[in-house]
């Protein structure tokens, strides 16, 4: 018999046969499990250093026919893993609404008496605007509950002057803190609904 190692053939036309079939077999079998162990990360099947069912370490180079071709590289030895694409961008938190515009209610200040637009008004901001009509100074006190919570300045006669203030749901009192002019009426109920 003419030709190669063990088992190999040589046909009447010079081709070789079933041991280069193999061995050829056998090296696309370790380039394939190279291909997929590094998918996998190396965390399923044999890896490096265990033994196999023949008792050879993966990998191992002293394995048969470790010299008859040069060891494949897997992808994962010669280019770095793709990352994982990144996670997309979350959504742009909503605008906060605007804000809504203080409501406005005007109040008239006459000699022991208020006029004001209305005494049940609605729960929010309100910018409150004091016109004194009278002769003597006033201003404007807004108590909830016993408790002042905001006030106006002071003003003469033929001025005006403004406060900002929350009205929650409740019973309130309009009043003049000048002198004893709550005493002699100057003071009117509202209810914030």
């Amino acid at each position: 018999m003419a030709g190669g190692g063990r088992g190999d053939t040589v046909s009447g036309r010079g081709r070789r046969s079933t041991g280069a079939r193999t061995r050829g077999a056998a090296l696309a079998c370790a380039v394939a499990v190279g291909v997929l162990t590094a998918c996998t990360g190396g965390e399923t099947g044999a890896s490096a250093g265990t033994p196999t069912a023949s008792g050879r370490a993966a990998g191992d180079a002293s394995s048969p026919g470790a010299g008859s071709a040069p060891a494949a590289s897997s992808p994962a030895a010669s280019s770095p893993v793709a990352a994982p694409p990144p996670a997309p961008a979350p959504a742009p938190e909503p605008a906060a609404a605007p804000a809504p515009a203080a409501q406005a209610m005007n109040v008239t200040a006459t000699e022991m008496a208020f006029q004001l637009d209305s005494d049940d008004v609605p729960a929010g901001e309100w910018t409150i605007t004091l016109t004194n009509a009278g002769r003597m100074t006033h201003d404007l006190v807004v108590e909830q509950d016993g408790e002042d919570i905001a006030r106006t300045d002071q003003i003469d006669r033929d001025g005006s002057t403004t406060l900002t203030v929350t009205l929650t749901p409740g019973r309130y009192v309009f009043y003049c803190s000048v002198g004893n002019h709550r005493a002699m009426g100057m003071a009117v109920d509202v209810t914030v609904t």
